[in-house]
């Protein structure tokens, strides 16, 4: 459970970033225009699903281990 934790947090992190990058930066804007725009769109959101997974897990492992 931890490795996938810690594999989803890195995952996540680096989706979010990908996606950001893609959706609010202005060269991410040039590199994915108009339908091209989902890619990063949908990166973004994937990213930020895996860090709150990553989250509830970290969570559940804190209260398991008590």
């Amino acid at each position: 459970m931890k490795n996938f934790m810690i594999i989803s947090a890195i995952i996540g992190f680096l989706a979010t970033a990908f996606g950001y990058w893609g959706q609010y930066t202005e060269a991410g804007n040039k590199k994915y225009d108009e339908m091209a725009g989902m890619i990063p769109a949908f990166a973004y959101y994937l990213g930020i699903f895996l860090l709150i997974i990553a989250s509830i897990a970290g969570a559940y492992l804190q209260l398991k281990s008590k």
